[in-house]
């Protein structure tokens, strides 16, 4: 099937059994960040100047954001992850909308196809300018390759990253946020322990069998494959496909693209008959 929705591979070679035991969550936090850092197709470069702490997936993340600035406006730009909408955001059409008084959400890759957002370095330079507070949500990472991420720009004040795209763990998940404010809510539970430490065994064993690079290499001639026999482009992001011209009603991502998930047939083959399955 081809479906609207953004599903993680299910691959066969990542198995994992639910086991509680108490973990180190320090130990895990610092082993998850030096994995993010390994990746060869998802640089990140400046890490090492934030605070980390584990966090109940990149969603976990947002709250510590809203609380640190409680008083800005919260706004994403038009196909963004649908949360922020429904959680009350204003929806932004573009860079001259950016104003002073607000914080801006923004998925890298976006969310809208799965590549880095075309003005990405411009909305940076903007938010520098006019000193916007920026979220960047990294939810696919491990599961793409996207130009070298600057973290050291001013304006970027908390970068938070998920294994649940990429590893179909969204049931039992796991996060990591990076920031230098002191004192979140968030990092405060890290000081007690007090997080999922079912999903960090889960996670653990992930990270020693696989590296953030490995889906991206496994799949991505597949995914070319599928792009080419479907007349699709092929996202940045591999378990994606988006299309400009698409013919194909219900995958439309809020008027700016058609975003189509490919997961099924990387994973299943795609020399059969399929279903389109799309919004409702």
């Amino acid at each position: 099937m081809i479906t609207y929705k953004p599903l993680p591979i299910e691959d066969p070679e990542v198995q994992y059994n639910l086991e509680w035991k108490k973990h180190n969550v320090q130990e895990f936090s610092f082993k998850y960040k030096k994995w993010i850092q390994s990746s060869e197709h998802a640089i990140v470069n400046g890490l090492d100047a934030y605070n980390y702490y584990l966090t109940d997936g990149v969603t976990g993340a947002f709250c510590d954001f809203e609380k640190t600035y409680p008083a800005l406006t919260s706004v994403v730009l038009r196909g963004e992850y649908p949360y922020h909408r429904d959680t009350g955001a204003t929806r932004i059409e573009g860079l001259s909308e950016l104003t002073s008084g607000q914080k801006l959400y923004i998925s890298y890759p976006f969310a809208a196809h799965g590549i880095a957002h075309d003005q990405f370095g411009l909305i940076l330079d903007t938010c520098d300018k006019r000193s916007i507070p920026v979220f960047v949500d990294c939810a696919y990472f491990g599961a793409c390759a996207f130009p070298n991420l600057d973290a050291e720009r001013d304006c970027i004040k908390f970068i938070a990253f998920s294994m649940s795209k990429a590893f179909a763990t969204g049931r039992c998940k796991i996060g990591i946020c990076f920031t230098k404010k002191q004192d979140t809510y968030m990092a405060l539970l890290n000081e007690y322990s007090y997080v999922n430490h079912v999903s960090i065994g889960i996670h653990d064993h992930i990270i020693n069998d696989f590296t953030p690079d490995y889906m991206f290499n496994k799949y991505r001639s597949n995914q070319l494959d599928i792009c080419s026999k479907y007349g699709l482009e092929p996202s940045d992001t591999v378990f994606l496909a988006y299309s400009y011209t698409s013919k194909h009603k219900g995958f439309d991502r809020d008027g700016t693209v058609s975003r189509y998930g490919i997961s099924d047939l990387l994973v299943n083959g795609y020399d059969r008959e399929i279903e389109w399955i799309s919004k409702k």
